[in-house]
């Protein structure tokens, strides 16, 4: 049985659906910067995408269970320096492939309250407890979600 990469192939369907939900917009994956014997990337974001009039910083994570602990978002303090510039948006699209949920996008802002309040991790819990997380609109496939990223554009 071949093991499916779900970070990287869940990176490949996010750039298609990011297009097919933004066809007037931009999106550039970022090369992975590898160094050393760690495989970490000193990347600000997986992806750089433009939809007028919002430039958006997008890493994409993908994880097992009903939660991301911080420590596995190490891109945090890279978007966090971008996050209070006007018409930028940096922010994470999770999705918990164990879980019967589509992606959703948590801004960096987000992240930064939950920590100050000495949570550890954002996921499923996160959402029941009101914080500012978009359960991004998603149809299942076989193992993968078709998203819409639109709703991003959107005014709030």
């Amino acid at each position: 049985m071949s093991s499916v990469n779900y970070g990287k192939k869940f990176e490949q369907i996010f750039k298609h659906d990011w297009r097919k939900s933004f066809p007037e917009g931009f999106i550039y994956r970022l090369n992975d910067q590898v160094s050393g014997y760690k495989i970490t990337s000193a990347n600000v974001c997986d992806f750089i995408c433009y939809n007028y009039p919002t430039l958006y910083l997008i890493e994409c994570k993908t994880h097992k269970g009903a939660s991301i602990p911080f420590k596995n978002i190490t891109q945090y303090e890279r978007m966090l320096s971008y996050s209070n510039i006007d018409g930028v948006v940096s922010g994470i699209v999770l999705w918990l492939y164990e879980k019967d949920i589509g992606p959703i996008f948590i801004p960096i802002s987000t992240i930064t309250k939950l920590k100050k309040e000495g949570k550890k991790s954002v996921g499923i819990k996160a959402i029941e407890e009101g914080y500012d997380i978009i359960v991004l609109p998603s149809n299942k496939k076989r193992v993968f979600y078709e998203t819409d990223y639109s709703i991003l554009g959107k005014d709030k």
